[in-house]
């Protein structure tokens, strides 16, 4: 669409302001200043990066959020992110380190399988746990291999009545499961609750349990770790924000930490800058937004300047779910205590729906992820020691009803019931605890200044696939990207931030 931002070039301080350097704005920010757009990255942290951070403990960094990095590919078979790396120009600055397996799905007394990253082998595995169940296994492989591809060709083609008509065409199997849900598709094809389980557990990365999660987005989460392999990159999270934020300054993008923005300006319909919490005001053709736009919406935009539309929109959205982390140095290697792969799932039985009703209680955990960083990266851990973490899926809410007094008690009360669902996997790992950090979503909602402390932007439930409903601009030169507006995780957000950027500087030309 053409620009219709009244604004010149010559009458405002920068092109484009980015506020907020997570993942989405800081590959946005690169790709700005790549292009010769004049940038101003403002961040209100000392830092970049958001959750893509790290913290000390002790004789310990430990990774924020990141437990497997997905779309990196090979480099004869190069993925979505290991181009975009290459574009935005840090592949020389970043270490990346494959893993051979995607996870290990865990049930006390029923389930104990590896799934390796390899469609083939992985397939070869599960026929072997389950062997009369190897028709369905192959059946419901090909089918998510197939709905897969048919999801990188189909939505060029959803915008219009003819698109969607040649779209029944040319991609039948997305335009008969794309908002079918993967439960549906997962009782179609299989009998055993293990097996099923055993091919969800990546539902954590998603945030809503089977019945209200698309098969596509459980197809296309498994293909990519399966197909491109986890990834992780050495010296975590931090180390791909801080070569991003290089690649940024290096083009000629400027950068302000400790720089938080109180106010963005808008005036009859167009935003045209921001003021930051040291009274500045700082003028531009656009302003990209990398947070919520609840928080844009209702915080940072004078009430008569905020669209009955948008209102309306974010009033019938719901913030997703945060999550409590146990953060653990250990005193001694992982294979010392039985541990032999980076990444374990682990559910209390293998109803979904039951863990996901306990993320929103503070009832002792049903499911948790653990991750060791040693596997992935070798500087992940002081010689001799092991850095890893364990994750619960939870929302704010029962959080925000304690007492400041019973929070305290409350947090370390929690991360030992999640503590005791990884013993039954790893019953020795409580004795070797050297240091040991908490992190809940009122923590998430502090230190990331996301709404309820969503992890995940909005609940991504059936109703509110991006299927069914697109994120609008409310506002002309106003854009957000990031978890809100897409799907979750680290490659959906990075890519994010690039594809907004280079819908922007079409407007530029």
């Amino acid at each position: 669409m053409p620009n219709q931002n009244p604004l010149t070039t010559a009458g405002v301080d920068y092109d484009v302001i980015v506020v907020g350097a997570g993942n989405a704005g800081l590959t946005a920010a690169a790709s700005f200043a790549r292009s010769g757009v004049k940038t101003l990255l403002l961040e209100r942290h000392n830092i970049p990066g958001g959750c893509a951070t790290s913290f000390a403990r002790g004789r310990y960094e430990f990774e924020v959020s990141l437990h497997q990095l997905s779309g990196v590919g090979t480099e004869d078979q190069p993925g979505p992110l290991r181009q975009m790396f290459g574009q935005l120009g840090i592949l020389d600055k970043i270490s990346l380190h494959g893993e051979s397996s995607i996870y290990r799905a865990v049930i006390d007394g029923a389930l104990d399988v590896s799934i390796p990253a390899d469609w083939e082998e992985a397939q070869n595995v599960l026929c072997v746990e389950f062997p009369e169940e190897r028709e369905g296994i192959r059946r419901f492989f090909k089918l998510m291999d197939t709905m897969t591809i048919e999801s990188f060709g189909v939505s060029k083609l959803l915008h219009s009545e003819e698109g969607i008509r040649a779209a029944y065409q040319q991609f039948p199997t997305f335009m008969k499961y794309g908002l079918t849900s993967a439960e549906k598709v997962l009782n179609e094809h299989f009998r055993s609750p293990e097996l099923k389980y055993a091919l969800t557990v990546y539902w954590g990365y998603l945030g809503v349990p089977l019945h209200d999660t698309s098969f596509q987005d459980l197809a296309m989460t498994l293909w990519a770790y399966i197909k491109t392999k986890p990834y992780y990159i050495e010296g975590g999270s931090q180390a791909l924000s801080n070569a991003i934020t290089d690649s940024f300054t290096e083009a000629g993008g400027e950068i302000r930490f400790n720089c938080q923005v109180e106010q963005i300006l808008v005036k009859d319909g167009q935003a045209y800058g921001v003021r930051t919490e040291h009274g500045e005001e700082i003028t531009a053709k656009v302003v990209f937004c990398n947070f919520s736009p609840i928080t844009s919406y209702s915080t940072l935009i004078e009430p008569e300047q905020v669209p009955q539309d948008a209102i309306k929109d974010l009033s019938s959205r719901t913030a997703g779910v945060s999550a409590t982390t146990l953060y653990m140095g250990l005193d001694c290697e992982p294979e010392d205590i039985g541990i032999t792969q980076a990444t374990t799932m682990i559910g209390a039985n293998a109803d979904v729906d039951e863990q996901y009703r306990r993320a929103k209680t503070l009832e002792p955990a049903g499911y948790v992820g653990f991750t060791c960083y040693n596997f992935a990266d070798p500087t992940a851990a002081p010689k001799g020691g092991a850095n890893a973490s364990l994750i619960a899926l939870q929302y704010a809410d029962p959080w925000l009803k304690l007492s400041p007094r019973d929070y305290a008690k409350e947090k370390y009360r929690y991360a030992d019931s999640m503590l005791k669902l990884l013993e039954k996997t790893y019953p020795q790992i409580r004795g070797h605890i050297e240091e040991a950090e908490v992190a809940t979503p009122l923590t998430a909602m502090r230190y990331l200044n996301t709404p309820r402390g969503s992890i995940y932007g909005f609940d991504m439930k059936l109703t509110e696939h991006r299927l069914v409903r697109e994120n609008e601009n409310h506002i002309q030169g106003l854009y957000h990207a990031g978890t809100w507006t897409t799907t979750q995780g680290y490659q959906p957000t990075l890519q994010a931030g690039c594809t907004m950027a280079r819908r922007i500087l079409r407007t530029f030309a």
